[in-house]
């Protein structure tokens, strides 16, 4: 899973911005259907980015998710995207989950999170 890190950049950005397109455009014809799914996605991808600002451990980051979504009640489908991101994470980067990560690290972080936002913006309008 974690291969489309090793990907050229232009390619993995390519990817990753398809596989978000299509998860959002899963919600479906229905009124602010496609808005509200971005909507919940910029949030998370967001909180993403505190792990590349390094103010927040991956550790804490997936705690802080579960409790989201389990209050919110989030679908089945933004649950298994959810944790898969975080799964990610988790697996892709090296280091110890309990500490912050390193600078390196934290930019690829970043540039994953907010590919992901620019194509939630494209949704939000």
């Amino acid at each position: 899973m974690s291969s489309i890190l090793s990907l050229p950049a232009e390619l993995g950005q390519l990817v990753l911005s398809f596989a978000v397109a299509k998860y959002i455009e899963g919600a479906g014809s229905a009124a602010g259907a496609m808005t509200g799914r971005a909507q919940a996605l910029k949030a998370i991808l967001t909180e993403i980015q505190g792990v590349a600002k390094g103010t927040i451990t991956i550790q804490q980051l997936q705690q802080a998710t579960a409790q989201v979504l389990a209050s919110k009640g989030v679908s089945v489908s933004t649950q298994l995207l959810v944790n898969g991101l975080l799964g990610i994470l988790a697996s892709t980067f090296p280091g110890p989950t309990s500490g912050l990560i390193s600078a390196a690290i934290a930019a690829d972080v970043n540039v994953f999170a907010t590919a992901g936002i620019a194509v939630c913006n494209q949704y939000i309008g």
